[in-house]
């Protein structure tokens, strides 16, 4: 049995967190990658940047990117923000930002727009995606195919964001598969497209039985989030993502255990950037803060070297 490949996909994007209805937008955050690169560099991780068009259009950040870009050393892939990749034409209010909820033509309009600003700017052809807030649905990958991408990252497996006007990807899903441009839970082995999702999974004592747990628990809400809260707290059963931002490192590495055991052939490994700098989320506020979450994934990427996992782009 072989070892997965490790995906380092980081959503490359604007410092104001859920903000969708601001004239224009900061990338402070950039230039934050100077120091993270050099830890990717070390370890022999070649990551890939998704970048929203606030990034692409942005000098600040083409002078951070483009040299890592042109050392062979990064792939620059598309993460759509629809409220603020033009032709801004909607109304730029919550359930907008999920691309999924636009009209198709719409969506098409503003993934062009966005291929062609990091095409003009950064000398590429983007061919890996991933939806911004995961708004994704088969418009979405019907577009994404239109328009000559490989690879999409936008399921998240075991999560629904229903509650947020988003798309529900509550199950199970292929680590890597041909997806149907009109049903995206299934494989068609004739389509254009690649989903690479994000990896998430269960942890903990009942990890390996985990999905049918989670059903189970899910049943009835309140009584999920109390229950999952206090099996999580002994250990027992957890939700898990692949997320230095939200996972801790022994809750990371105990996933990639079992899916290796299982026969994983990719991990994929998500942030944002705008958590290398501290206010800009919820999951780093201070200079301490920042300072563990490097520390964080440095930690996971010197888990995966001594595995012997090796370093992929989408």
């Amino acid at each position: 049995m072989g070892l997965p490949r490790l995906v380092v996909t980081i959503d490359t994007e604007e410092d104001e967190w859920g903000r969708y209805d601001l004239p224009r937008y900061t990338v402070t955050n950039t230039e934050r990658i100077v120091a993270l690169q050099a830890l990717f560099d070390r370890f022999g991780v070649k990551p890939t940047y998704l970048m929203t068009n606030p990034v692409a259009e942005s000098e600040s950040a083409k002078r951070v990117l483009a040299p890592i870009l042109a050392r062979g050393c990064c792939e620059i892939g598309a993460h759509c923000h629809p409220w603020n990749t033009p032709p801004l034409v909607e109304d730029r209010v919550p359930r907008n930002s999920m691309l999924c909820n636009l009209p198709a033509d719409l969506q098409l309009e503003k993934i062009r727009y966005l291929k062609g600003a990091i095409r003009c700017n950064f000398g590429v052809e983007p061919s890996s995606f991933r939806a911004g807030r995961w708004g994704f649905g088969t418009e979405v990958a019907r577009n994404l195919a239109e328009l000559g991408f490989k690879v999409d990252s936008s399921i998240t497996p075991f999560i629904s964001w229903r509650a947020y006007d988003g798309p529900d990807f509550d199950r199970p899903y292929p680590e890597r598969y041909r997806l149907s441009l009109t049903d995206l839970s299934r494989t068609d082995n004739s389509s254009p497209l690649v989903e690479v999702p994000v990896t998430t999974g269960f942890s903990g004592l009942l990890g390996g039985v985990g999905y049918p747990i989670h059903r189970a628990l899910a049943r009835r809400a309140l009584v999920a989030m109390r229950t999952r809260g206090l099996v999580g707290r002994m250990g027992i059963f957890r939700m898990t993502w692949l997320c230095p931002e939200m996972t801790v490192l022994q809750s990371m590495t105990d996933l990639s255990e079992r899916l290796c055991s299982q026969g994983a052939r990719i991990l994929n490994l998500m942030f944002h950037s705008v958590t290398l700098k501290a206010g800009l989320t919820p999951f780093v506020r201070s200079a301490a803060d920042e300072r563990r979450f490097l520390a964080r994934i440095e930690a996971y990427l010197a888990y995966c070297q001594s595995k012997g996992i090796e370093s992929a782009t989408l």
